[in-house]
């Protein structure tokens, strides 16, 4: 399996792991996955489109067929500072997608979405 490959025999045999690779891979889900993010109007930057690999995204994604349908949310200040940090200690820090729409946006049912007003209730009360 793809999973003993990745870990090793002994980590199976051990019993600390479970077995059992998926039925699908993720490129079978992509499609689906891009579908959903375009309904919802997932705010992000891609790290991996088409194989590519990004500067500000996940560059350990999977490859994705399109970026995301809004653009990543505002980075604060807070955000800059641990940016700079990670990646002076070799990280890959990157805005994660957010179920925050980050600008106006119909999504293709044509459902209008209005942007995130960045007023915190999600992060405290949400």
């Amino acid at each position: 399996t793809q999973t003993i490959e990745r870990y090793g025999m002994a980590r199976a045999e051990d019993g600390e792991l479970q077995l059992q690779d998926w039925g699908v891979t993720y490129d079978d889900l992509e499609p689906d996955y891009d579908r959903w993010e375009r309904i919802s109007g997932i705010a992000g930057k891609a790290g991996n489109l088409k194989g590519e690999i990004t500067n500000e995204g996940n560059p350990f994604e999977g490859p994705r067929s399109r970026d995301y349908p809004t653009p990543k949310l505002k980075t604060l200040r807070m955000m800059e500072i641990f940016n700079k940090a990670t990646s002076e200690m070799g990280f890959h820090p990157f805005t994660i997608p957010c179920a925050n729409v980050s600008q106006a946006y119909v999504n293709p049912l044509g459902v209008s979405m209005g942007p995130c007003s960045y007023c915190g209730f999600c992060v405290y009360y949400g």
